[in-house]
Formats: C-alpha cells, structure tokens, sequence
C-alpha cells in the first residue's frame, strides 16, 4: 500500500464501494493511508477514500478527528489564520467534495468541530454570509472545474448531518433559515426521502423477481405488498410509505428547527420515509432489496466454493438471445461471505432509532423463503416483532 500513489489508493477503495465489496483489512489500510499521508492526497482524493469507507459502513474509530487538522489546515483566509470565508474554501474545496465529507461525518458519527464548521461555511455559508446566490458566486469565481450547484445529494447530505448533530451532539451549529426551500427555488432539483428501495425499479408484477428490458430485477412493491398483508392478517396496525417531513421533524422531535422560511413558517421538505410503520407506538418495518447490501469477503479464501452451500444459484433464466442469468439464493449462510447492510441503510437506521423508533428489517432472501406460504408468512412476521 505503501508504494501505492495517493489516487491509486482511493480509486481502488471507490472501486470495492461501487460493486459492494468489504474487506476488512483493505479497509484498514486504506484508512492507515489517508491517514499517514493526509497531505499528499488531494481534496477529490480525500473526500472519494473517505466517501468509499462510509459507503462500506467502514469507520475506524476517530478517524475524522484524526485526520481533522491536516484537512482544515490550507482553508483558512490567507488573510487571517484563524478564520474561513465561503469564498476561500471554494478556492480549495469543490462543494461535491464538501458534501460528501458532510454524509461521511453522518454515517461514521463523528463530528469534528473545525471540519463541520468548515463544511458548512463551505457549503451554505453559516457563519459568512448563508445566502445561495452568495455561495453559488463564490463556488463559480473558484474555477475549480463544473459546479452543479444545490443537488438534491447535496441537500440530502447535509440534513442527515445535521440531525445527527441535533439528536447526538452538543455543537452548536445549525442549517440557515430557509433551508433547503429558499436554496432548492434557484432552479434545482427538490430532494427525495429516503426509502428501503434501493436504487431498483418496482414493477407492477405477480413475482418477486421479473426481466425488465432484458434485465432481472426485484419486485420490492409486490413485497412490500406482501408484507404489508401478512401484517394486517395479524393484527400489526400500520401505515404504508410513512413519511417524515421537517414540520414533523421539528415539532415532534425537536430536530432541524433552522427549517424555516423567512416567513418562520415551518417547511414541509420530506426527509425520510419508512415502508410500513406503526406511528403511536413508533415501530417501522423495512424490506430491504439487493440495493442495501455489501458483501463482506475477509473468509473468501477459507473454504473452497464446492464446500460453500450458503451461495448457489436458485434460479437460472435464459434470455431469448441465448444469454443465461443468474438468480443466487442470498441466506447470508454462505461460509466464505456474509452480507451487511451498506452505508446508507445503516446511516438511516441510526438516525431512526436516535428520534425513538424500533426498526425491523426485513431481507429480500429471507421473505423470498416464505412468500406464498400464508401460515409461513404470518410466523415470519410475528416472529419479526418479538425481536
């Protein structure tokens, strides 16, 4: 690792968080370099090692805290060391690289003081000037390459950071007024709440699998369905698709209250969504499809795959051009691999148990064992709640 170039070290980390591979070890020594080298790696180097650790919900203790000083250290005014504008941050810092270094803090729990001010003066100019056409000018005069402005990624990014801070953190520091409406009316994307989809498609379908456009892919509306029915059938009351706006947020549990208007007017930006959810009692139930997995291969080489009976294939498929495709039967009982949730469903997990809430997730694999069976499906789900 050691003889590695900076860039060769992060984009092969980024590569493992793209297919959704974890191994423990790389991991370990690439937090190690990031570390050891701070100051050789660039600012895309930094925030894309950092973002591909957190997508592989990977953390090394304190590892933002270690890394904190090095990283804020060529920020400040040149001016004034002692201090950050807006508008030297944007020389140094593109602001998709400050967001993602805002959804790091969210999913590792660590909040660096220097570098959370940093990024939010960076970002939204708290502490400066935290008005979006001041931040846009600034991150347009740095020229430090396209600037995509407010993305609902980078909205998203931030609010999660700042709910976490609300809910776990005594740092005083908080979103401006107006956030994100004021931000999101220059034109930009509004942002999507966050729910156990995934990024798959759901269509419209009696099975849990189905070819769309030559492609397998995991019916999640039909199991969400299913579930949902098998809940009723049992007495388990809920709402599907609950959804969490900043009014609800603020009022019933104390979090995110900068989201207001200039009016004061509390705003109704969604930012998270359960699939089922029993509100008096704050219980959510949560069918997670392929999209919320890594897989962990620190035993790969353990055993031999003629050995290993927890990964063979359940359903082959054959494509009218001949193509054959593979369905694998994911039990997590595989010897050589184990399958954790990524960064994102872990991150909204935290956030939903720090405001009170009793999660139950249910894996596609293992709903996939029972569905169809009514007397199977009911135990599962009571079974579920017991836990």
């Amino acid at each position: 690792m050691k003889k590695l170039k900076p860039q060769d070290v992060t984009n092969t980390v980024w590569a493992f968080a793209i297919v959704g591979l974890q191994h423990t070890k790389f991991l370990d020594a690439v937090a190690v370099e990031l570390e050891r080298r701070t100051s050789l790696f660039d600012t895309q180097e930094i925030s894309n090692g950092l973002w591909a650790l957190a997508t592989l919900d990977h953390f090394p203790p304190d590892l933002l805290h270690r890394l904190e000083s090095t990283v804020v250290a060529l920020r400040r005014n040149p001016k004034n060391s002692e201090f950050w504008t807006t508008r030297s941050i944007a020389s140094v810092w593109k602001r998709q690289e400050m967001a993602n270094l805002a959804w790091v803090c969210a999913v590792f729990g660590e909040f660096p003081p220097d570098l959370i001010r940093m990024l939010y003066m960076g970002l939204v100019g708290v502490g400066d000037n935290p008005n979006p056409d001041y931040v846009t000018e600034c991150h347009a005069s740095a020229r430090l390459g396209t600037d995509d402005g407010i993305s609902s990624s980078f909205v998203m990014s931030l609010t999660y950071l700042q709910m976490r801070l609300d809910l776990e953190s005594d740092l005083d520091i908080h979103l401006p007024r107006g956030f994100p409406d004021d931000w999101l009316r220059r034109g930009y994307a509004s942002p999507t709440p966050t729910s156990s989809r995934g990024s798959l498609t759901a269509i419209e379908t009696e099975s849990l699998f189905e070819r769309v456009d030559g492609e397998l892919r995991l019916n999640t509306s039909v199991l969400q369905q299913a579930v949902s029915a098998a809940l009723n059938l049992i007495g388990f009351r809920h709402v599907e698709e609950f959804v969490f706006d900043m009014t609800t947020l603020s009022n019933d549990y104390g979090i995110l209250n900068a989201g207001t208007d200039s009016n004061g007017s509390q705003l109704q930006t969604e930012i998270l969504s359960l699939d089922m959810a029993n509100v008096a009692d704050r219980i959510g139930i949560e069918v997670d499809g392929p999209g919320h997995f890594i897989t962990n291969i620190d035993n790969f080489h353990a055993i031999t795959a003629d050995e290993d009976e927890g990964h063979v294939p359940t359903e082959v498929f054959r494509s009218p051009n001949g193509k054959t495709e593979v369905v694998f039967g994911w039990n997590n009982k595989s010897k050589r691999f184990r399958i954790k949730t990524n960064g994102p469903t872990s991150l909204k997990l935290r956030i939903l148990r720090a405001m009170g809430w009793k999660i139950h997730n249910i894996p596609f694999w293992e709903w996939s064992e029972v569905v169809g069976d009514d007397t199977a499906e009911e135990e599962y789900c009571r079974s579920l709640l017991k836990n």
